[in-house]
């Protein structure tokens, strides 16, 4: 069975994080391992906080918690992973050991200073072999529609294609192609890109819901804002330092996303 694991910090995301973390893992039938970067807390209390963030009345602590399709809910099913005080390597480790499917952390949507109890985002992302979304303290909650992956075509990697459509496919949701050319190359002719898209890729991935979208706008900050304000996609797939990644966010990931992102951010391993 996959398994996600939800880092429970002082980011100012972390309730989004373990909201779309137990959203996915209801469609996937999946575990959640909760990752406690400060001091352990029993799970009735942190299934109680669920509950308030969700919006639902919240039981004293000595009163059993009543939630819809409880035996459903993964959330009522998690292990507890105690990472406080542990290393960011050492977090990394424990990530890569138990076959992770996918990180979910939550992150400030502001250049806020960064309270204490907060892991190195970059240094445990530069390391672990599975995706990791960040998500946005500002972001609903809510089944994900429309997932698009940012690539050059020329480099547009299958299994990550594959990933994404199997991740859409919880949700019936449709996964874009967004082809931008690096920089330093040339813009794609839109036949030549789409005859490479069907053979390479829509071909070999076998989800009706596939798209392609040839981008021409070189500027970055208006093509991101077209894909997430103008196409109204809700989760954005990147490379971890390929190509568009430093355009979009420089060198490195820090604790909170740059103001144009407002939605989810999905950031496969280099």
């Amino acid at each position: 069975m996959k398994t996600i694991l939800v880092i429970s910090d002082n980011s100012a995301g972390a309730e989004n994080a373990l909201l779309l973390g137990n959203l996915i893992a209801r469609h996937e039938q999946c575990e959640i391992l909760i990752a406690q970067v400060h001091q352990p807390v029993t799970k009735t209390v942190v299934v109680r906080e669920f509950a308030l963030v969700a919006g639902n009345s919240a039981p004293a602590l000595e009163e059993p918690l009543v939630v819809p399709d409880a035996a459903d809910d993964p959330l009522q099913r998690a292990v507890f992973l105690d990472i406080a005080g542990k290393k960011e390597s050492e977090i990394a480790a424990e990530i890569n050991s138990r076959n992770i499917w996918m990180v979910i952390k939550g992150c400030s949507a502001t250049q806020a200073e960064v309270p204490g109890n907060i892991i190195n985002t970059n240094y445990v992302l530069n390391r672990i072999k599975c995706p990791m979304i960040l998500v946005p303290e500002n972001w609903e909650v809510k089944d994900l529609e429309r997932i698009v992956y940012v690539a050059d075509l020329r480099y547009c990697r299958l299994e990550i294609v594959k990933f994404l459509a199997g991740l859409a496919a919880l949700f019936n949701a449709t996964v874009s192609v967004n082809h931008l050319s690096a920089r330093g190359l040339p813009h794609m002719d839109e036949a030549y890109a789409l005859s490479i898209f069907t053979n390479e890729i829509y071909n070999r991935v076998h989800y009706p819901r596939l798209l392609f979208n040839n981008t021409s706008e070189r500027d970055m900050g208006k093509a991101v804002d077209v894909m997430i304000n103008g196409l109204h996609n809700d989760l954005l797939a990147v490379v971890n330092h390929r190509f568009h990644f430093e355009e979009i966010f420089g060198q490195y990931i820090g604790e909170s996303l740059p103001g144009r992102i407002t939605v989810p951010l999905i950031i496969f391993p280099y």
